[in-house]
């Protein structure tokens, strides 16, 4: 059960990394299961942040970003 959250949960990390290549082969890999909660997930995110609550919280994370040095 465990793994199967974080397999969920690394997925979606992934695909906010501009280095990570291969979503779409990574999703067809999932089961069926695991494929239909990511999509949930990344379809609540999106609905998410784009929802003029999270506007402030969206500004100061860019901003945050912004400030830490590329290596």
């Amino acid at each position: 059960m465990v793994y199967q959250i974080l397999l969920k949960s690394s997925f979606i990390g992934s695909v906010f990394d501009p280095d990570t290549q291969g979503h779409a082969q990574k999703l067809k890999e999932m089961d069926p299961i695991n494929f239909e909660t990511a999509l949930l997930l990344m379809r609540n995110l999106t609905i998410n942040l784009s929802s003029p609550d999270f506007e402030p919280i969206i500004k100061r994370s860019c901003r945050h970003m912004m400030s830490i040095p590329k290596l």
